[in-house]
C-alpha cells in the first residue's frame, strides 16, 4: 500500500520497498544478510534457496556469487525486470531463476531446500493471515533440509497517533514512522525529499517475537532466535532485548 501526497507525479520517489524499514544498519545490508544465509544453509546442508524479495537484486547477486542456487519471486513484473538487469550486469543472470508469484501463494516445481524471507517482505504482509499464508505455501514448497530463514527488524515503540524521526539519508531524504489506531496493528513509514512527493508505506507492526510465534504455529520449529549482528550459531535461543534486528532460523517440523 502506497500513499503519496503528490507535489508532481512525474517526480515521485521510486517505491524501493527494500529501503522501507525501521533500522538502517550494516547487519541488514545485502552482504551481511547473504553471509548469514549462506552460513545457515551450509550448516544444515541446503544448496538451493527461494527468496521472496526480488526487489533486492543485490542480495540475489550476493547469494548466487557464494554458490547457492537461487530462485526469487515477486508479484511485480517491473521489479523482476529490474532484478534481471541487475543480475545480468553482475554476470549472474543464468544462476538465478526469477518468476512472478504472490508471496502468499508460492509454488516452486520440484521444491526447494531453503527459503529466505526478508524484513521488507514480511512487513508488507500487514495481516496475520497474509503472513500465515506465506508460511504455509513455503512449507509445502520446502523439501530436503527444509530450512526457513527470516530477517526481521524491531519496530520502535511509540504511542498511537505519534510520529518519530527514523533517519536522514542521501538526497536530503527524511524517513519517519507514525502509528495509527485501528483493528490492524500497522505503522506507516514515509520518505520525504525536497521537490518530490512523499512516499508512505503501511507496514506490519509486529515484533520479532510475534514472527517467531507465527512461524511455530505454521508448522516450523525455531532453531535459533538471535541478534543478527552476532548470529553465528544455532545454539543461542534468544536475542538481546534491545537487538534492532533479529535473525530467525527454523526447520520444517517433521524433517
Amino acid at each position: 500500500m502506497i500513499r503519496a501526497r503528490c507535489v508532481n507525479l512525474a517526480r515521485v520517489l521510486p517505491p524501493d520497498f527494500s529501503a522501507f524499514g525501521f533500522t538502517y544498519d550494516a547487519a541488514g545490508a545485502d552482504a551481511a544478510l547473504a553471509a548469514r544465509t549462506v552460513r545457515a544453509c551450509r550448516q544444515h546442508g541446503a544448496t538451493d534457496i527461494a527468496v521472496g524479495s526480488a526487489h533486492r537484486w543485490g542480495l540475489l547477486v550476493a547469494l548466487a556469487s557464494q554458490g547457492l542456487a537461487v530462485t526469487a519471486y515477486d508479484p511485480s513484473r517491473a521489479v523482476l525486470a529490474t532484478a534481471k538487469r541487475g543480475l545480468a550486469s553482475a554476470g549472474l543472470e543464468s544462476q538465478v531463476t526469477l518468476f512472478a508469484n504472490d508471496p502468499r501463494d508460492v509454488e516452486i516445481p520440484g521444491g526447494i531446500g531453503a527459503a529466505l524471507i526478508t524484513s521488507s517482505l514480511w512487513r508488507l504482509l500487514l495481516h496475520d493471515e497474509g503472513q500465515r499464508s506465506a508460511l504455509r505455501s513455503l512449507r509445502t514448497a520446502l523439501r530436503g533440509p527444509a530450512l526457513l530463514l527470516l530477517d526481521v527488524d524491531r519496530v520502535p515503540r511509540l504511542p498511537v497517533k505519534a510520529s518519530k524521526l527514523l533517519r536522514r539519508g542521501p538526497g536530503r531524504q527524511t524517513w519517519r514512522i507514525r502509528r495509527v489506531g485501528g483493528d490492524v496493528p500497522a505503522v506507516f513509514v514515509s520518505c520525504e525529499a525536497p521537490g518530490v512527493a512523499t512516499v508512505e508505506v503501511a507496514m506490519s507492526a509486529g515484533q520479532p517475537e510475534d514472527a517467531a510465534r507465527t512461524i511455530v504455529a505454521a508448522g516450523f520449529d525455531v532453531l535459533s532466535f538471535t541478534a543478527a549482528a552476532t548470529a553465528v550459531t544455532a545454539t543461542v535461543r534468544q536475542a538481546g532485548p534491545r537487538s534492532a534486528r533479529v535473525w530467525i532460523v527454523a526447520r520444517k517440523r517433521g524433517t
